[in-house]
């Protein structure tokens, strides 16, 4: 009855609608329900430092990359100026982001470089992978994956590999992206994608993505230790399912 109520609470403060994909997913029991909501709040909070360490690993990753490339700290502001590389129709949204980030900062007269990194979402970083931004920056992004294992071409292109690897590379950043938004509003990650059963394999594959790119960008996996493991929450999640298993047939 206690979990019931807690279950009924949450559906005043949160929304029934947002409690009713637990509810259909877990057969009408607000007592699994209730539950598994707490687990998964709890889930989304343990993940999310994980994704925030690899955003500023990668976008620190892309900045000395092309830092060093244009030997230019202000790289970024300049891509977006005049005969800047970003400075182009098909790198438009991107260079928008940029520039209003810039003004935005350059208005408060608090402008930097690294300000102005720090300043872009995830979603802008990823998009240096994207096919035309990679290709106006030189087809060498790549290369700030340090530990990368570049995928083998043969063929006419003699930039095939490369194509290849901003391919993979944006597909990984892409699927994170998305998880990431998730996981910032609490949606319910702890389902299969049809919200059908309990499911925690999509949650741990991600970990094992984010695991892989920071590997591949020469970071110490061990720093991720000082965050509370979120592989712990998971095993929660799949003992509750294993002690109420009727709910996934």
């Amino acid at each position: 009855m206690q979990e019931e109520n807690k279950f009924n609470a949450l559906s005043e403060a949160f929304s029934h609608k947002r409690l009713n994909r637990y509810l259909i997913t877990l057969d009408s029991d607000k007592y699994k329900s209730a539950k598994l909501y707490f687990y998964n709040a709890k889930l989304c909070a343990r993940i999310y430092p994980w994704l925030c360490f690899l955003e500023v690993g990668l976008r620190n990753a892309i900045d000395k990359h092309y830092s060093e490339k244009f030997d230019n700290q202000d790289w970024l502001r300049d891509a977006v100026h005049e005969n800047g590389f970003l400075d182009n129709e098909q790198c438009i949204t991107t260079s928008y982001n940029i520039k209003s980030s810039y003004d935005e900062l350059n208005d408060k007269s608090i402008y930097s470089s690294g300000k102005l990194v720090a300043e872009l979402t995830f979603g802008v970083w990823r998009y240096f992978f994207n096919k035309h931004q990679f290709k106006y920056g030189g087809h060498s992004l790549h290369k700030c994956f340090k530990n990368y294992n570049y995928p083998i071409y043969e063929g006419p292109d003699p930039l095939g590999s490369e194509k290849l690897a901003q391919k993979q590379i944006f597909s990984w950043l892409t699927n994170i992206n998305n998880f990431r938004n998730r996981v910032a509003h609490y949606e319910p990650i702890c389902f299969d994608k049809k919200l059908e059963s309990v499911d925690t394999h999509y949650i741990e594959a991600t970990l094992n993505l984010i695991e892989k790119i920071l590997y591949f960008l020469d970071i110490d996996l061990t720093l991720l230790e000082k965050f509370d493991n979120p592989r712990e929450v998971i095993e929660e999640i799949n003992q509750l399912n294993e002690k109420f298993p009727e709910q996934s047939a």
